[in-house]
């Protein structure tokens, strides 16, 4: 009794053959044995001999795609993945490779990622697919098959090509896994594109007939789930692997400033682009709630723009290694270099408001500011600080200054310059301009001393500036705060204005609103 469990469990393991496998059974049932010319009967017990199938599950990737049913397909997933509920698999592709190297593989995506998908992510074998050598199962733990952020796929791979008669260890280094594994990548990032065809949310479905858009309405919003689940494999995908980044990208996923809370991938983007536009433009940070509200994005909002929403802590990770996508450079908007088309006034602009950067610029030499220059992204918010061209972007610092084992100096290195841009339409900017050119005392930096701005804190720490919006305050002179928003003239002093703000023609709601707007977070 105990050899026939043991051989059911072997088959269990190893029940994907080409031929059936039963057992012989004997079990033992209690009948009623009536003796002649006696009323009464007596039980006995008989013995009888049943054959029980092993393996109900034939090998289905060694059938036609054509003659295996959905269904037949579900099965064989539940049972290779040992999850008996009802949800079905995401997708699956079937196919074989013929050639120098001759194998049949059947993958799927499961509906749901398992709850330790990246943890350890770099350190333990997660490999789901099992390899068979002529139908001999050989192993379920190679990690040479497929790349670990595929790890999540579910399959078998069956090869004529391999050697039987050889260790697993010399079957590892053979030179034909390296084929299979190169067509196993192609095929799994092709079945996951079209899973995003397939889907009405993703592509129109003008073109299709009836029955082809009814079809195409069961999978609706099926990459969608799909991308919540494995979306952060896709990204390690194209960090990882230079050959298929590009393959990579198109199945990438985001949010922007136009999605309306939908996603959309980088070729949806690219068709939305504004003509003569010629980089894709994007954004990092921790939620949607605050990118929306950040003012690198003041003057791109005005002019019609859409930025990309990166708010997942990989994304920064990502962005070092997608460089361009379809001729088209990425540009984050939080740093320097910002293009957003020529301006006639920019030359004059710079020479109206030269003595106020030069002065800024000397004021601020220690605090780690290398340049200020006149600002072509802001709006309605006075002054922003944006970091240089190839360093990290506050958000990029903020992440590893919560790594547990972060090298300060590496940070302080990689960190770079920062620029402060200034808004040369906004109030407080201009006034600070005729400040600096009547002022000596500003002119020698007598009030700003370098450390103007947000003041310090009851325990003698500089405050902090909370979110991008707060950013300009840093390095605002004291004078700033008695300076407020837009002029509205004809109303006097503004109300409660009096004194020095009552005094400004006509500042609204007196002098130092624009200041505490400020420190309150809000665009000024």
């Amino acid at each position: 009794m105990l050899k026939c469990q043991l051989m059911r469990n072997q088959v269990k393991k190893r029940n994907q053959v080409s031929f059936t496998l039963s057992t012989e059974t004997t079990e033992e049932e209690e009948t009623e044995d009536d003796e002649e010319k006696k009323p009464k009967t007596k039980t006995v017990k008989e013995t009888t001999t049943e054959w029980e199938l092993l393996n109900d599950m034939k090998a289905v990737w060694l059938r036609n795609p054509k003659e295996v049913t959905e269904e037949e397909y579900a099965k064989f997933y539940h049972s290779l993945a040992k999850d008996f509920g009802d949800d079905k698999p995401m997708t699956w592709s079937h196919f074989s490779a013929e050639g120098d190297v001759e194998f049949k593989a059947l993958l799927f995506v499961p509906p749901k990622a398992p709850h330790d998908l990246y943890e350890s992510y770099y350190n333990a074998n997660k490999s789901n697919l099992k390899l068979y050598v002529r139908r001999v199962f050989i192993s379920d733990e190679f990690d040479d098959l497929l790349p670990k952020y595929l790890s999540f796929l579910m399959g078998i791979v069956d090869s004529d090509t391999l050697p039987l008669n050889v260790s697993r260890e010399m079957l590892q280094q053979h030179s034909s896994l390296k084929t299979i594994k190169k067509k196993l990548i192609r095929k799994a990032l092709d079945m996951i594109r079209k899973l995003a065809e397939e889907d009405p949310d993703e592509y129109s479905n003008k073109e299709k007939t009836d029955d082809e858009k009814s079809a195409m309405e069961e999978k609706k919003g099926q990459y969608a789930k799909f991308w919540n689940e494995f979306g952060k494999s896709v990204k390690l995908g194209i960090i990882e692997d230079a050959t298929n980044r590009n393959r990579l990208a198109k199945l990438l996923r985001f949010e922007s400033s136009k999605s309306d809370g939908k996603l959309v991938s980088l070729d949806e983007y690219i068709s939305r682009m504004k003509s003569g536009q010629k980089d894709i433009f994007y954004l990092t940070g921790s939620s949607k709630e605050q990118l929306e509200k950040s003012p690198f994005l003041e003057q791109l909002t005005k002019k019609n723009y859409e930025v990309i929403y990166f708010t997942d802590p990989v994304d920064e990770y990502l962005m070092q290694y997608l460089m361009d996508y379809e001729d088209k450079k990425f540009q984050n908007v939080s740093k320097e270099g910002l293009k957003l088309g020529k301006d006639s006034k920019l030359k004059d602009l710079k020479e109206s408001f030269k003595e106020l950067t030069d002065w800024w610029k000397k004021a601020l030499d220690t605090e780690g500011i290398d340049s200020v220059k006149i600002s072509n992204r802001l709006h309605n918010t006075p002054c922003v600080v944006v970091t240089s061209k190839y360093g990290w972007s506050s958000n990029m610092e903020k992440i590893m200054q919560a790594q547990t084992l972060s090298d300060a100096s590496k940070q302080a290195y990689m960190r770079g310059k920062r620029v402060l841009e200034i808004n040369p339409r906004h109030p407080i900017i201009k006034e600070l301009r005729d400040k600096v050119a009547q002022d000596s005392d500003v002119k020698r930096g007598s009030e700003a001393d370098g450390e103007a701005g947000v003041p310090d804190g009851a325990d003698g720490e500089r405050v902090q500036p909370a979110g991008p919006q707060g950013l300009c305050l840093e390095h605002l002179p004291v004078g700033a705060e008695e300076l407020g928003p837009e002029p509205r003239r004809g109303r006097g002093g503004g109300r409660g204005g009096g004194g020095a703000r009552g005094g400004r023609e006509g500042v609204s709601q007196g002098g130092g609103a624009g200041a505490r707007a400020v420190r309150q977070g809000r665009a000024v």
